[in-house]
């Protein structure tokens, strides 16, 4: 699922023409404790690497610094 929802952030579009897919995705989400997670304090959306992943992006440190 993570590598599957990795993906679906780079394109949102990417699983259009594979309705399998798109019906794990949807019915994973839909999992009781999945679907309490995502909805918990304790989920938080955090970037689909690490802090040397580099997208176009900027490493999170290096914002911080920037906004002081």
């Amino acid at each position: 699922y993570t590598l599957l929802d990795d993906l679906r952030l780079l394109d949102d579009k990417c699983f259009k023409k594979h309705p399998k897919v798109e019906a794990f995705m949807s019915a994973f989400e839909r999992l009781p404790p999945i679907s309490a997670y995502f909805s918990s304090a304790s989920y938080r959306e955090l970037p689909i690497n690490n802090k040397m992943a580099s997208f176009g992006g900027v490493v999170l440190e290096e914002q911080a610094e920037r906004q002081k």
